[in-house]
């Protein structure tokens, strides 16, 4: 792809910091639009971009380590090590957002809570992600900001995909928590039951991935399946909430009848 020295040197290096820093962006304009939404879930915003930030950090020297203690082959790695530690990290960052003792022991979370937690944990963990392969590019590839097509190129491969990637795996954590909120017993298992969907989508998405590329149908079938089964347990938990609160409003004493004011001097 010939690009225009011109263009190379100015839109380029404009569009991949747009690009790679879009769900950084998302984060500050929910932060900027949620006023009315409740100190609970501002908190869980900011909450969940720094614990995101952090997991990206933490996955990343994983990543190191494997690279250069086990000395896995990239199938290994992507397909077996990659999940293995970066899904336990995320759903991590998802607890400690909505609160370790909230999501373990607390009483029932709305979905709401449980999906605006994952959301900033995502975005943030592909922001710091993304940002880490361009700076490698240019850090340790030799790439200069007028090299055109190879900065459009890492735009192409980890701006859209990778993070709508991340994001098709790390639901069902949220789904999990949730839907543990509501068992008083046995909640670790479906906490684990989450977790090991995280990781094996995970694994799914990588080998597809290795098998597929470039061609994005693999990749883009995973999405739209991973979104329509979220968009149905959605609808299923909202539906379950409403049905929760019409319980309890029936449950609920009726309050007792005031009495009648006397007038004053009367007994």
């Amino acid at each position: 792809m010939d690009i225009h020295p011109t263009v190379s040197a100015l839109a380029v290096p404009a569009v991949a910091v747009v690009g790679l820093s879009a769900p950084i962006a998302v984060v500050w304009l929910a932060l900027v639009t949620l006023p009315r939404a409740g100190r609970n879930t501002r908190t869980d915003v900011i909450c969940g971009l720094g614990c995101g930030l952090i997991a990206a950090g933490a996955a990343s020297l994983l990543g190191l380590a494997v690279d250069r203690v086990i000395g896995a082959t990239e199938s290994q790695r992507l397909t077996l090590y990659v999940p293995m530690f970066e899904e336990p990290l995320k759903a991590l960052a998802i607890v400690v957002t909505i609160g370790v003792a909230a999501a373990l022991r607390g009483p029932a979370l709305p979905a709401w809570r449980c999906a605006v937690a994952t959301l900033t944990v995502v975005a943030a963990f592909a922001a710091s992600e993304n940002l880490d392969h361009l700076s490698s590019l240019f850090i340790a590839g030799g790439v200069s900001l007028g090299d055109g097509a190879t900065i459009m190129e890492t735009l192409r491969v980890r701006a859209v995909l990778p993070p709508l990637g991340h994001l098709a795996e790390t639901w069902p954590v949220a789904a999990a928590i949730w839907l543990a909120s509501r068992r008083p017993a046995g909640r670790l298992p479906v906490l684990l039951s989450g977790l090991c969907t995280a990781v094996a989508c995970h694994a799914l998405w990588n080998a597809s991935a290795l098998r597929w590329w470039p061609d994005l149908w693999p990749l883009l079938t995973i999405v739209a399946v991973s979104a329509g089964a979220a968009i149905l347990c959605w609808v299923a938990a909202t539906r379950w909430q409403r049905r929760e609160r019409e319980l309890a409003a029936a449950a609920a004493p009726e309050p007792a009848p005031a009495r009648p004011r006397q007038p004053v001097g009367q007994p």
